[in-house]
């Protein structure tokens, strides 16, 4: 189904969506605490580039993040594994990737909520934000994402079904 359909559905994919959207909400919601605690202090512009720069490398990680990692291993005993075993180990490891990567585009938020607490301004964080946000959103579970992760997990030659896992 699509992005939206599948939210009101009961499976695993559902979840990891529910979950991002929540998780996406965070930033701005911090943006609108940080702007009323603020007085507007004057800030330095070294101040928000840093804030900026420190943001880009974090989002340029994470993405480097959700796509790094092993294949899943073929099963060297010899013995016959379950498809339903496969299938929650490469759940298992979706879930490890897109949180890991989250995780490390967060990174350059908290960095700009730092920096705009010690400035006493809000533009840090609203530069970090601006940085980071379009890579929260793309880390997050979408088709392709999860198709590139699929394609990644299965490079060994076994099959994931991570998409049975998911529905």
């Amino acid at each position: 189904p699509g992005y939206l359909a599948s939210l009101r559905t009961r499976t695993q994919l559902a979840q990891l969506r529910q979950l991002f959207l929540m998780l996406w909400l965070v930033p701005p919601v911090l943006l609108g605490v940080l702007a009323f605690m603020m007085t507007g202090d004057p800030v330095s512009t070294e101040l928000v580039v840093a804030s900026a720069v420190l943001a880009a490398v974090a989002a340029f990680a994470a993405r480097s993040v959700l796509f790094a990692g092993k294949p899943l291993p073929l099963d060297s005993s010899g013995t016959a594994v379950e498809p339903a075993t496969i299938a929650v180990q490469a759940l298992e490891e979706l879930r490890q990737r897109l949180l890991s990567s989250f995780a490390v585009a967060e990174a350059g938020l908290l960095i700009g909520v730092v920096l705009a607490i010690l400035s006493g301004n809000p533009a840090p964080y609203l530069a970090a934000v601006v940085i980071s946000w379009p890579a929260l959103v793309l880390n997050g579970p979408p088709q392709r994402t999860i198709e590139r992760i699929r394609v990644k997990l299965e490079a060994a030659g076994r099959p994931s079904y991570l998409w049975e896992a998911l529905t």
